[in-house]
């Protein structure tokens, strides 16, 4: 019987002499194991890989290719050539079963790996381009709100376990919160499945899945944002006014102008119009679309810019810790949440849009005031008066009421 050659030690040694005699990567194939190949690097780092055609039954699963070829990585760099060649013919039997050796090993690394240790894996990998503020972020939403996942595998997490995960946060209300949580998770699974850790469709993904598990959230005005009766208003104002500094400050103006937290922490000096009492406000939402919005100020409103401008130190009205930047998005509501638990920064929007009615202002003016859209496609091409003037006499009559 003719002797089968051997791919030895010496073949590698080979490989790697031209590539660093060339200074290229030389690739060389195993021909004593099939579908094996040696990566020789210029540095004399080397790499074995697998390539095979994927078998029928799994094509399509990872995503449309050109071709249904692909290649996995059979053990660390510099791996001996024995122990590759050995992988190597475990994977060819798979194939000759029909099985994909790359789902396997996803597999096999989805019932070892657990989600704590997936959740540390992923942060450390997007520390280095993340904020310090945004790891801390991170880490309470993984660890925190995902602790009931912490000890599963990955193989183990399911989108009825994420439900359940989350599910406290989502009946006391938090919607927003167990939202930013969910997709937290489904970023972290998304890289375990990059990085072959798991397989499978992500059981943290909304659309189509987890959507179903929870129940449906209201979109009404003062169900979604927790608000508070408009009678109530002036006494918490009292309140609100014992504290000191930019948050209570902001606050109030977001109160007496009734625009959306967001806007009011983004505002800057440039878009106050001093003599005309008039807030510039770029890009407002309105229903689907973003256009500047013009909202007149109060003599209480404007009092509060006075202040403000003694102690500005940036172009930002409300600023934060750091100079070039303005305030958190939840500063004010942890100031809130200490003032008077389950109310929302948003929910004055649904008080004042409350007491408009109370005193019976003009239904569309109201609207106005609140930045929405008050009428249809047609009726618009013709309607571009933002009726300011109209609109400042309830935007004062709304800030005395509150005190």
């Amino acid at each position: 019987m003719p002797r089968t050659r051997k791919f030895t030690e010496r073949h590698v040694a080979e490989a790697l002499a031209k590539a660093k005699r060339t200074g290229k990567t030389v690739e060389a194939h195993v021909f004593d194991v099939p579908r094996l190949y040696l990566r020789a690097n210029p540095d004399g780092s080397t790499r074995f890989l697998h390539r095979y055609t994927i078998p029928k039954a799994y094509r399509g699963i990872r995503g449309p290719r050109k071709q249904n070829v692909t290649e996995i990585h059979v053990g660390r760099p510099g791996i001996k050539l024995n122990r590759a060649k050995e992988a190597a013919r475990q994977y060819n039997e798979w194939l000759i079963d029909g099985r994909d050796p790359l789902e396997i090993m996803s597999h096999k690394r989805a019932e070892e790996m657990t989600f704590v240790q997936l959740a540390e894996q992923w942060i450390d990998h997007n520390k280095s381009g993340w904020s310090p503020k945004r790891v801390q972020d991170a880490r309470n939403l993984l660890l925190k709100h995902g602790e009931p996942l912490a000890d599963l595998t990955l193989i183990q997490i399911t989108p009825e376990r994420v439900h359940s995960a989350l599910a406290p946060l989502w009946k006391a209300d938090h919607h927003d919160q167990a939202q930013r949580a969910r997709l937290m998770i489904e970023r972290a699974l998304d890289y375990a499945k990059v990085k072959r850790l798991r397989a499978g469709e992500n059981p943290a993904r909304w659309r189509g899945n987890l959507v179903h598990l929870f129940s449906k959230r209201q979109h009404v005005a003062g169900l979604h944002h927790g608000s508070m009766p408009f009678q109530q208003v002036q006494a918490f104002l009292r309140e609100l006014r014992t504290h000191r500094g930019s948050v209570a400050a902001a606050l109030e103006f977001a109160i007496l102008t009734a625009c959306r937290s967001s806007e009011v922490l983004k505002a800057r000096w440039s878009e106050v119009d001093w003599d005309q009492k008039i807030w510039n406000v770029p890009n407002v939402l309105t229903q689907t679309i973003k256009k500047r919005f013009r909202t007149p100020l109060s003599d209480r409103a404007i009092e509060l810019l006075k202040r403000q401008q003694e102690r500005a130190v940036s172009d930002f009205i409300f600023t934060g810790n750091r100079r070039d930047q303005p305030l958190a998005e939840r500063t004010m509501y942890f100031l809130l949440r200490t003032i008077v638990p389950g109310v929302t920064v948003h929910g004055f929007r649904s008080s004042f849009r409350n007491w408009c009615a109370h005193t019976r202002q003009d239904r569309d003016l109201a609207e106005l005031c609140l930045g929405h859209t008050v009428k249809g496609q047609t009726e618009g091409a013709y309607w571009t008066d933002d009726m300011l003037e109209q609109r400042r006499p309830i935007m004062q009559a709304w800030a005395e009421f509150c005190g």
